[in-house]
């Protein structure tokens, strides 16, 4: 299962990066002969503002969490490249409260309105004690993939739904996470 589904994420980032669209290339004005000379790749930059829901395993307890993303990126020849930051609230069954902040980057292979990337990101990852309401602090290191469709274009924009599963390393021990959110490409 592993192997497939890199093979497909690899066979899409290929896709994607060698195919070649009309609106990614402007050609020179009026009356001008269309050459290699004056093809210029299109980039376009985004803003990113995503919502959603996650559930991860911290050291055999189950987490629900709410998510809120933000990030600022660009489109170009089939390739989004986006600089993130994640914060996320969460509860464990035991009552726990959770925080986490992220700050990493992405990569993303766009092939029409799907998009299938990944990523690494630093996080803080925070744990209030139930006793006495102090806080366990802790840095770690993650990694992700993620795919998203487009479900709505205007203008250059889209409102997408996404998917994402990742991998922290927190205070050498490995928590294993998805969530699923509703973003807008502004």
């Amino acid at each position: 299962m592993k192997r497939a589904f890199a093979s497909l994420a690899i066979a899409c980032m290929l896709a994607a990066s060698g195919r070649a669209r009309a609106d990614d290339v402007v050609i020179g004005g009026p009356g001008s002969e269309p050459s290699a000379a004056t093809a210029t790749p299109h980039t376009t930059y985004f803003g990113l503002v995503s919502g959603g829901a996650s559930y991860r395993r911290l050291f055999g307890l189950p987490v629900e969490a709410a998510d809120i993303g933000l990030g600022f990126g660009a489109d170009s020849r089939g390739l989004g490249l986006y600089v993130r930051g994640d914060f996320e609230a969460g509860r464990a069954d035991r009552g726990l409260t959770t925080r986490t902040f992220r700050l990493g980057g992405s990569a993303e292979g766009i092939v029409g309105r799907f998009r299938l990337g990944g990523g690494v990101d630093v996080l803080r990852f925070s744990v209030w004690r139930v006793t006495d309401s102090t806080t366990i602090d802790e840095l770690g290191v993650g990694a992700f993939m993620l795919g998203s469709l487009d479900v709505v274009r205007f203008d250059g924009h889209a409102l997408f739904l996404g998917v994402r599963g990742d991998v922290d390393w927190i205070h050498s021990s490995a928590v294993f996470g998805a969530s699923a959110t509703l973003g807008f490409r502004l």
